[in-house]
């Protein structure tokens, strides 16, 4: 029996995947085709040089940008943004395999207006969030530095004090995972 969903309707999740290489989505991609909220759309923004065969293979869901002149995961993330048609974006990592209600729980966080980011881990990688998430209307007209020089964690950091600086806004850090293994 399917639960009912505690996402609110008007909620649509672009799901953006940047890669230097498009099958290290193949398994992300199964687990969000098994989620039990599925999300708007996802969009692949893949920096290889060869196009994958996802490319025709987009669908409905599925966006499939393949731009190899991007240098980094900073300029392929703002392109993934300026892609995304949902009006909440959510970055995962492309190793990250999410269990089947994380969508679900991502969203039924943003039941909380002032809430304008979750950043959650998926599985058990190294503790730092692997997937965060994003309202796009706080999020207009800012984008990822895009300095080859910084890591990726200091990029990261930067967006959401950016996000923070402009005003009231509350982004929790909440881990999804262990919400999720609790219930």
């Amino acid at each position: 029996m399917r639960r009912l969903s505690l996402v609110p309707p008007s909620l649509r999740l672009s799901v953006i995947f940047c890669c230097a290489n498009y099958q290290d989505v193949e398994g992300a991609l199964r687990c969000l085709r098994n989620q039990t909220v599925l999300p708007h759309e996802i969009v692949i923004v893949d920096r290889s040089p060869v196009s994958s065969p996802l490319a025709g293979d987009a669908g409905d869901r599925l966006k499939y940008v393949h731009d190899p002149s991007l240098h980094g995961l900073a300029q392929a993330r703002n392109r993934g943004m300026a892609a995304a048609t949902g009006n909440v974006v959510l970055f995962m990592n492309d190793c990250a395999v999410p269990d089947s209600r994380f969508i679900e729980e991502i969203l039924a966080a943003y039941k909380n207006p002032y809430l304008d980011g979750v950043a959650g881990v998926v599985g058990a990688e190294s503790g730092r969030p692997s997937a965060m998430s994003f309202r796009t209307a706080s999020m207009r007209g800012l984008r990822f530095d895009e300095d080859q020089s910084k890591p990726e964690a200091a990029i990261d950091a930067d967006f959401c004090l950016r996000l923070l600086q402009r005003g009231p806004a509350y982004v929790s850090s909440r881990i999804i995972a262990e919400s999720i293994a609790e219930s």
